[in-house]
């Protein structure tokens, strides 16, 4: 592999996720001296994103994935929180919200179809039954606990793959470690730097002779603004197409994911400061809507929230309301029928009395 290759892309996913500031602010000379200031890039942390995003081809075997395909596109707040102090945990939270008037459950309009949060301890998940035009189903809302990190959201979500690799640090996946680079961590490996004054991004770094197809934003954000497993023009797997300055902090603001099980798009919102951290689980875990029933992967353990009553008295008028038309349609094609099947009853009644007459 040639361009920023396969381990360079894990390099950058490890710098990415890291917190540490070096000793010197220079400018970076060589390639992994990039990737070592790309670890003081913190600005991700702390934030509350909104954005809209949507997923556009999914392979077969993407769409088993759960909450599909709620998780397909809609509006999404995700919020990062900061590690504790002595700890390499970034706890998250995203929330997805539906504009509808028609769905039980919903206030003002919008209704919270998934969230998923993580303290990193624990990983729930949450995904909503949702009536759309179903006629004969069981409402039932779904909850996911896991051990550990998840950021299972990720999988589906074009913005958080675009904010950049560290963005794997979520919920402590990678955690945040002052791991230092050295040369000999990628003999045979490009270390030049290209210095390209790019006319939408200004400046930035493309490795090697700024052919390959890899090109990272100046200081201090030092955002991937797109990159590729080869480097070959037209094999790019993600593209930040434009950017927008929050407290004077450059942040994706639209860009295009691909790859050969999902293709997807964003556009962000507004971004926001988050100083929330998270004191005890309680604190930060949404609360689980009633008729939801929650599988613990760890404890092999399902628990049922009921419906209160009138919830789920909604619900069964929605349904019936979705059959009614389906019941009705269906009565009219047995009338159909009937009235066509005496039709020729009568034609072949009235033809076998034309038949013993002319014999």
């Amino acid at each position: 592999m040639h361009g920023f290759g396969a381990a360079a892309f894990f390099a950058m996913t490890i710098a990415f996720a890291s917190g540490i500031t070096l000793a010197d602010d220079k400018e970076p000379r060589t390639y992994v001296e990039l990737l070592n200031r790309m670890q003081e890039r913190t600005c991700w942390l702390g934030k509350q994103y909104t954005y809209r995003f949507k997923m556009d081809h999914l392979t077969a075997g993407m769409t088993s994935e759960h909450c599909y395909p709620i998780m397909l596109e809609g509006t999404r707040v995700l919020e990062v929180g900061t590690p504790k102090p002595g700890s390499t945990v970034v706890p998250y939270r995203v929330t997805q919200t539906l504009e509808t008037t028609t769905e039980p459950g919903a206030e003002d309009g919008k209704l919270v179809t998934f969230w998923e949060a993580s303290d990193g301890r624990q990983t729930r998940r949450f995904c909503r039954f949702l009536v759309a035009d179903k006629c004969e189903a069981t409402p039932q809302h779904t909850g996911f606990v896991t051990a550990g990190p998840s950021a299972h959201f990720a999988n589906l979500d074009p913005f958080k793959i675009l904010l950049g690799y560290g963005g794997s640090a979520l919920g402590g996946m990678l955690g945040i470690s002052p791991q230092v680079f050295k040369e000999e961590d990628f003999e045979g490996q490009p270390m030049t730097l290209t210095v390209r004054d790019h006319p939408k991004f200004g400046k930035c770094f493309i490795r090697g002779d700024g052919n390959s197809f890899g090109l990272v934003l100046s200081a201090p954000e030092y955002l991937l603004l797109g990159g590729s497993p080869t480097g070959e023009p037209g094999t790019f797997d993600f593209q930040i197409d434009d950017l927008v300055e929050y407290d004077g902090i450059r942040y994706p603001k639209s860009g295009t994911y691909e790859s050969t099980s999902k293709t997807g798009s964003f556009e962000l919102i507004k971004v926001e400061n988050f100083d929330l951290a998270p004191e005890d689980t309680n604190d930060w875990f949404p609360s689980w809507p009633s008729g939801t029933t929650i599988l613990d992967y760890e404890t092999g353990a399902t628990t049922r929230i009921p419906f209160e009553a009138e919830e789920m008295a909604e619900y069964e008028q929605r349904l019936r309301d979705n059959c009614s038309p389906l019941i009705a349609q269906s009565e009219n094609r047995w009338f159909l029928w009937l009235n066509a099947i005496l039709l020729l009853g009568l034609i072949a009644y009235w033809a076998y009395r034309w038949r013993r007459r002319a014999s």
